[in-house]
């Protein structure tokens, strides 16, 4: 199991012991997906990635100097207890979807309360919900990151999967670069 990569030494210097290793994936596996969204990029009342070509959908509050990295972050708080999402297209049974994001909480307040969900309904009509684990890192002392990774087991019945950010906690969250990466194996 797992995937196998092909290791090349690109440059050596072997008197001072230095070298550059290339590791290349032999399995067949390439990124078709790679989204990042750092809440920098809006336009009145839409919200786009990093690189300006994916719109995320949904209601949003943007916030100005609390941010993880650049100068904005999405707010969740009260009756808004989701991000704005992206739908993802293309994706088949067997891909593999990777989401993170960085979320700056209250002190009163639980980490596990920051869930990455992606969701879709399958070709049987099954509602399926992909769920990060409660388990954050710390980035430093204000930020956490959560993290989801999970391989698609049932095809989604148009293709597409919806990814957001759900808050469940009593206070308020700040939210900060949203990635997205899907894997597909050819």
């Amino acid at each position: 199991a797992g995937i196998h990569v092909q290791r090349d030494t690109v440059y050596s210097h072997e008197k001072i012991e230095e070298y550059i290793i290339r590791y290349r994936n032999i399995d067949g596996w390439e990124k078709t997906a790679d989204l990042i969204c750092g809440y920098e990029k809006q336009n009145q009342d839409q919200l786009f990635s990093d690189d300006g070509r994916t719109l995320l959908a949904g209601s949003f509050i943007i916030e100005e100097g609390i941010s993880a990295h650049g100068n904005y972050s999405a707010l969740l708080e009260g009756e808004l207890q989701r991000s704005p999402y992206y739908t993802l297209k293309g994706i088949k049974t067997g891909d593999v979807i990777s989401s993170s994001i960085k979320s700056n909480i209250s002190s009163e307040d639980k980490i596990d309360n920051v869930i990455i969900k992606c969701e879709f309904t399958d070709i049987n009509g099954d509602v399926i919900e992909l769920i990060s684990e409660p388990s954050p890192g710390r980035i430093d002392e204000d930020w956490y990151m959560s993290d989801l990774f999970a391989k698609i087991e049932s095809q989604p019945m148009d293709g597409s999967i919806r990814c957001y950010v759900e808050y469940t906690g009593n206070n308020s969250v700040s939210l900060d670069d949203f990635t997205i990466r899907v894997y597909s194996q050819n």
